[in-house]
């Protein structure tokens, strides 16, 4: 098994923005599992649903420049800037890419993509590239695999908080955790590389969306949880685990038990923070997601 994923892993990182992520985090869990058959129908589903991240427009970050920022945080609160500065011209970006004909059907642009929305969207953000995007930040390549998953855990858990409840980024947390458990088996050359391309599928997912957090709003949560610790005597928000677990398992949506997961996995493994439990308490809705060009919505058109 450790021979196949050394063997296909590395090329199929770059297209782990396929399905929304969906094949990353089928093959991420069944490593986490320890199940042999869902590792072989996670490879498989990575190769099926593959949609570049176009790696290949990638650039080091330079002084000054985007993604010039030592950490995780840093760089949201960059790119947050940027929105709120040039939001028009970002919009505008983004309004011209998904309309160009060079992205279409006609054009043998991902066909298969055509009727499912978001998706589209997400791989015609990525291919048209953005610096924003596919600037690699300099905290990638400067820091250790250990603070890089810390940050990027606890990065992740405050862009999802900005917006409680969001499916779209509920999906970067349980795909990071994917990410992660994929990683894992990597040589140490290649798991900086696997970085590399969750963080640029991250970004084609949210610039796709059309509007990203502010500054204002990612500080105000950082400054209110980044020394908060959960003891007995201050569980003043949100509820316990064992009330968020148990309203979990009776959920009709499948993603809100997977979000309790990796959150519960995350407070135990980073010393009890407040974040994490109070991230899990926030459950998501399936969405209706319009399918292009048919007028039907449909909850089901991202799959599981």
């Amino acid at each position: 098994m450790m021979r196949m994923l050394e063997e296909y892993v590395p090329s199929l990182l770059p297209g782990c923005v396929g399905s929304l992520m969906h094949g990353t985090i089928h093959l991420g869990w069944a490593l986490d599992s320890g199940n042999r058959w869902m590792i072989i129908e996670g490879l498989a589903y990575m190769a099926f649903s593959y949609v570049s991240c176009h790696t290949e427009k990638t650039f080091p970050a330079i002084h000054d420049g985007p993604g010039a920022h030592n950490s995780v945080l840093d760089s949201l609160l960059g790119i947050a800037d940027a929105w709120q500065t040039d939001g028009d011209a970002l919009r505008g970006w983004l309004e011209t890419t998904l309309a160009d004909e060079k992205y279409s059907v006609s054009t043998g642009f991902h066909p298969e993509l055509a009727v499912t929305g978001a998706q589209y969207n997400v791989a015609k953000v990525l291919a048209e590239g953005h610096p924003l995007i596919h600037a690699t930040p300099v905290w990638i390549n400067d820091q250790d695999m250990p603070t890089i998953w810390n940050q990027l855990y606890e990065a992740v858990t405050l862009l999802y908080m900005t917006k409680p409840g969001d499916f779209f980024i509920l999906h970067l947390i349980t795909s990071l955790h994917a990410m992660e458990q994929i990683t894992n088996q990597l040589p140490i050359d290649q798991q900086k590389r696997a970085i590399k391309c969750y963080w640029t599928a991250m970004l084609g997912i949210l610039f796709s969306l059309g509007e990203f957090p502010t500054r204002a709003t990612l500080e105000a949560l950082h400054s209110k949880y980044k020394d908060a610790i959960d003891d007995d005597g201050n569980l003043t928000e949100g509820q316990e685990w064992e009330q968020i677990v148990a309203r979990a398992l009776t959920e009709k949506e499948e993603h809100n038990p997977k979000l309790v997961y990796v959150e519960r996995l995350l407070w135990e493994r980073f010393g009890h923070r407040s974040i994490f439990r109070v991230a899990a308490g926030n459950f998501t809705t399936s969405p209706e997601v319009p399918r292009l060009g048919s007028g039907v919505v449909l909850s089901a058109d991202i799959p599981c």
